[in-house]
């Protein structure tokens, strides 16, 4: 018997497929990372999970604040530079590939932010739960009228993810 008709029809089980990469812990090269794209497109994965920075290296330069990659980054030839995320993101975007970057700040913090204390700025890196045992931030929240409560360092908290400059 031969078919003369057919119809397939090809969708996934799941709206997100993806992978996540973790290039804190291990950088891993433009190169690499469109290498990785391609075979995620080979396999139908859409979404590429971009941890780019964490407590062990903070690889990603910042035009406004190049100490981060300065104090954060493995080596200089180790970074990750606004042109190059840029085309990773379009590579991926071409390929049916989305990417999510992830930033850990304030938590998850560590290499980047060593240079605070030496610019005026004092500690740049301490967690919720030492707020409230650090000196420089409890005057400053009791200075600009926050109180000390969880709920004023959770706002402070929003405030510096939605980059605006009026948080800590």
């Amino acid at each position: 018997m031969v078919v003369t008709t057919a119809s397939v029809r090809d969708s996934p089980a799941f709206p997100y497929r993806g992978l996540l990469l973790d290039t804190s812990r291990n950088f891993i090269s433009v190169a690499a990372l469109k290498r990785t794209l391609d075979g995620m497109a080979a396999c139908k994965l859409n979404t590429l999970h971009w941890h780019i920075t964490d407590t062990h290296s903070f690889p990603l330069y910042l035009e406004k604040l190049p100490n981060m990659v300065y104090y954060g980054a493995y080596s200089s030839e180790q970074v990750y530079f606004p042109a190059d995320v840029r085309e990773i993101i379009h590579y991926a975007r071409v390929r049916g590939i989305r990417v999510l970057p992830e930033f850990d700040a304030p938590a998850h913090v560590g290499n980047g932010w060593q240079w605070g204390e030496m610019q005026g700025l004092g500690k740049l890196a301490v967690n919720l739960n030492c707020w409230n045992t650090t000196d420089e931030i409890t005057s400053w929240m009791t200075k600009n009228g926050y109180g000390l409560h969880a709920d004023a360092y959770y706002q402070q908290w929003s405030i510096f993810q939605s980059d605006n400059d009026q948080g800590l």
